[in-house]
C-alpha cells in the first residue's frame, strides 16, 4: 500500500499520483522517459518522501495508428520502475529532449454505446 493521499491529476509525472503510476501510449518503438531513469534509487520528490523512482509503476500501451486520429490498442505492459529495463530495451540514441505528445480525448475511457 502506497498511502498516498493526493488523487488529483496535475498533468505532471507520474500521471496518476495516488497510485504512483505513469501511463504511456506508444505508437513507435521507443519510450520517452523524461529526465529520470525508471530504475533510479533516487527519491521521487514529486510522489512522496518515501517513494523512489524505482517504486513508480509504468503502464505502457502499444498502439497502431489507423484512419487518421484513431489508435488501436495492441498490447499493454505493466512494470515497476526497478524492473523496467528487464521489460524494455534501453536506448542511448542522440539524447534529444524532445517528444511528440499524443493527447487522449477527454472521453477516451467513456463506455461505448
Amino acid at each position: 500500500m502506497l498511502k498516498l493521499k493526493d488523487y488529483a491529476d496535475k498533468g505532471q509525472w507520474p500521471d496518476i499520483l495516488s497510485q504512483a503510476l505513469e501511463v504511456k501510449l506508444q505508437t513507435a518503438g521507443t519510450i520517452d522517459l523524461g529526465l529520470d531513469s525508471p530504475d533510479s534509487a533516487a527519491p521521487a520528490q514529486e510522489v512522496g518522501i518515501t517513494i523512489r523512482h524505482r517504486d513508480v509503476r509504468y503502464a505502457v500501451f502499444y498502439g497502431t495508428k489507423q484512419n487518421g486520429d484513431i489508435v488501436m490498442l495492441d498490447n499493454l505492459v505493466v512494470s515497476a520502475g526497478k524492473d523496467f529495463f528487464s521489460e524494455f530495451e534501453k536506448f542511448g540514441g542522440k539524447i534529444v529532449n524532445a517528444k511528440l505528445q499524443i493527447p487522449l480525448p477527454r472521453d477516451f475511457f467513456a463506455k461505448s454505446k
